[in-house]
Parts: structure tokens; sequence; C-alpha cells
């Protein structure tokens, strides 16, 4: 005995309708896809829910804004939409089925809105119907521009947005690996650095700032040539030559010093240069020429090292080093700017309620004041006696007690930091406590005849 296998159906999709009349239905490409083909055809099917079905003659097929198709007798594909593929197929008893397939591809990423126009035999339901698909991402990503930005820092930009996920993925437009900064000599005569890029940062989903692994000689020629860096769309189109290649010239100082002649060309003697019949001498000074640009760029900047405001925050971690700074507390680059330039003020008022107030003030941002628990009295070997001097108590750790009176509670980590604070700020001998409002507790009071004994009530009168 031969079993059989029952015969199925497999389904895509599965549309409600509540209309009765006509409907559009199993487009292809399907309605609202955004990744169509740009050699799709349009097939679509008018089906009839009404005995009399579709008036054949009434079908118009409209692709964006232009008619496709027209029913009849002698149905008519419109030129440009009457290609080898293009047919009408009646679907018994009462549905038609077109296919138009269009002479020219759609146009990358292109939004395609398809107009079905039709009525029933019996001329009471007309259908007027309208849907789009967009078509898939094709176009090659070109490179726009290089620029330097910095002496090792290349800004290129796509011309769409690229794929940026991984510093190490394949096509990625944060691989380094994926992108050259060569010199392209004027002459033969001319030496320059050509660099690997060691890192990319995004700037945009366009725009990356890449960083060379050497600084590069100043004001040349060079050319960035990209890999095959992908874009962002399904279909990760990549960079391809000759649109993978752009020329630029490398970062010059700006505030190099006018009129400076420092060429080490120019230091040799009349009779060496004139003997320089191949170059040789020549492209090797322009060697030597690259480092001593690099150290003349370094003796420019060294001065702006040394200001607070301008110096890179690198060099300002080593000035609070310098100075000891005492505050191991996490500050913004603001901030830490800020105490290099208070550090020798705080220093000065070490040991004086100012000098605490003022620490706690910078450092956390809150106004704290400061009592002493014994003030004002006469002090023996001291004080003179006069009119209105007080005893004070005798010797014990209230003389050099005081407290650190807070406006708010403080958090567990405000409370450690102020601490650490007033440890450095106050005088090596004496006390503190942080003073801070007191919040009363939440009790739950006992109240007779509504409450049961138990472990947490509490009698209340």
């Amino acid at each position: 005995m031969i079993r059989g296998v029952l015969p199925a159906i497999y389904l895509d999709d599965v549309r409600t309708s509540t209309t009765a009349g006509l409907i559009v239905a199993n487009e292809i490409p399907e309605r609202d896809t955004t990744n169509a083909s740009t050699a799709s055809s349009i097939v679509l099917e008018i089906l009839s829910t009404l005995p009399t079905g579709v008036d054949r003659d009434t079908v118009r097929i409209y692709v964006e804004g232009e008619l496709a198709f027209e029913g009849g007798a002698a149905p008519e594909f419109k030129p440009g939409f009457d290609g080898p593929g293009s047919a009408v197929v009646a679907l018994a008893p009462h549905d038609l089925r077109v296919t138009i397939d269009p002479l020219e591809p759609f146009a990358s990423e292109e939004l395609v809105a398809v107009r079905v126009v039709a009525e029933d035999l019996g001329a009471t339901e007309a259908i007027d119907f309208v849907y789009t698909f967009a078509v898939e991402d094709v176009t090659i990503p070109t490179v726009v521009s290089a620029r330097a930005t910095f002496a090792n820092v290349i800004r290129v930009t796509f011309s769409e947005d690229m794929l940026a996920v991984s510093s190490s993925g394949t096509g990625d437009a944060l691989n380094p690996t994926l992108y050259s900064a060569a010199f392209v000599p004027a002459t033969d005569r001319e030496a320059g650095v050509s660099s690997a890029v060691s890192s990319v940062a995004a700037v945009t989903s366009r725009v990356f700032d890449l960083t060379t692994a050497l600084e590069l000689t100043f004001g040349r020629a060079y050319r960035l040539t990209v890999g095959a860096v992908v874009d962002d769309s399904p279909n990760h189109n990549a960079v391809a030559p000759p649109d993978n290649v752009a020329d630029f010239v490398s970062w010059f100082p700006p505030d190099w010093p006018t009129g400076r002649r420092f060429r080490f060309w120019d230091m040799l003697s009349d009779y060496d240069r004139e003997h320089d019949t191949t170059g040789d001498l020549e492209r090797l000074c322009s060697i030597y020429q690259d480092t001593i640009d690099l150290l003349l760029w370094d003796c420019d900047r060294f001065p702006r090292i040394w200001d607070i405001d301008k110096a890179p925050i690198e060099f300002i971690e080593v000035m609070l080093a310098d100075l000891g700074n005492p505050f191991a507390l996490e500050l913004t680059e603001s901030k830490a700017r800020k105490l290099a330039g208070l550090l020798i003020p705080m220093y000065r008022q070490k040991g004086t309620d100012r000098g605490i107030i003022n620490a706690i003030r910078f450092l956390l941002g809150i106004e704290v004041t400061i009592e002493q628990y014994i003030a004002g009295c006469w002090i023996l070997g001291v004080d003179e006696l006069g009119v209105g001097t007080i005893a004070g108590p005798p010797p014990g750790a209230d003389w050099y007690t005081f407290a650190v009176v807070v406006p708010r509670a403080l958090t567990d980590e405000e409370r450690r930091q102020m601490r650490a604070i007033v440890n450095y700020a106050k005088p090596a001998h004496t006390h503190f406590q942080i003073v801070e409002p007191y919040v009363p507790p939440v009790i739950d009071h006992w109240s007779m005849g509504e409450s049961l004994l138990g472990t947490e009530t509490e009698l209340h009168e």
C-alpha cells in the first residue's frame, strides 16, 4: 500500500478584509517592502468578492504616476513597461493577475508607488488603491573628501552612511587596517612620511577621524586610500576604485613663526649643494628636515604646557602630582584645571576655618560652617584678666574639637569625601565631627484598641 501525501499550501502572509467588492492582493514586490530588487517586475492580482467579477475594460495601473497598463478587449502595456515578462492572466471566474516588466531598472533606494483603478462588471463597486515599496540600496559609496585636522589626524567623509560597529570588523569603517596615507612627492628630491592608520573614531555616520601612527610631514601632498569599507545598507555595498582615494595637504602648524628660516639644506655649503647632481643629498636633507620641523613644533608648544587654561589634560594631571595633590577625588577637566591653580592658596589656608570651608565649597559644592566646641574662654597664660572673661573647662579633648555643620543630609560618598578634605585641611592636633540635620525616624505607634501587641509596637501618650 502506498501512502500518499496530502496536498499542502504555504502562506507567507495573511490579511483580512471586510471590504465587499474589489481588492488588490498578492503583490510582488510586497507592499511596504524596503529591499526590492532594482530589476523587479511588478505583479499584482485584482480580486472580486462580488458575483459580477472584475470589469477588465476599466482596469488601469499606474507606476510612479505614469500609466503602465490599460485593460480592455486588447490589454495594452504602455512603452517602457512592455518588457518580455509583461502579461495579463484571467483567474477564473472573476479575478485578474497583471505582471508589468519595466524595460529600465528602478533607481537605487527609489520609493515606487503603484496605483490600481478598476470597477466590477455591474458598475456597483470601484477601487482606486495605491501602495508603495522601496528599492534596495545598490549605490556604491565613495570617498567624498579627506583633510588633515592635526599633525596625525585625517578627517575622511563618505557619500553614504557607513557600517561602523567594530574596529576589527570586515569592511567596517572603524577598522584602521582599511586605510593608508601615502606621501606624494612633487619631485624625486622630496621626502616625506607615509603612515598606517592606528585608530578610527566616528564623528558622524559619514565622517570619521583617522589617527595615523606617525605625524605626517608638514604641508605636503598626500593621498588617502580606503579599502573595501561598506555602507550600512542590507547589501553592504563596498567602496571601490577609483572612488576610494582622496588627495589632501597635510596639516601645518597655524602658529608657525612668520619668516622662520631653519632649512637644513640651506645650512650646507654651496659646494655640497652644487655637486649634488643625483639629488640624493637633498633628499637626505629633506628627511632630516622632517624631524627638525617636529622638534621646532615641540619647542613652540612648550610654553603652552605651563598655561593651565591651554595645557593638554595630561599635563594638568602632571601639575597636580607635582604640587602634591592630596585629594583622591574624581574631577572633571574643568575642575582639575581650577584645582591646579588653587592648590597653593589652599596650602596657605591649611589649618584655618576659612581653609576648610573653601576646600569643601570648591571640591564638593557644599557651603559649611565651623563651630568650635569651646570658644571665648579665658586661657591661662594667654588671655589677660578683664571684664567678661570666662574660665574654661579643665584640659581635655573638647579644647581641640570642632564641628563641621552642613546644611543638608549627606550621601555616604559625600560624607567620605568631606572627611578626607577636612582631615587634610584641619590642624594636625585637632579632632572634628560632621554635624548633619537631624531627620527623626518614622515610628508606627501602638494605639489602644486598634493594634495588637508585637515586637515593634511602642506606647504613645
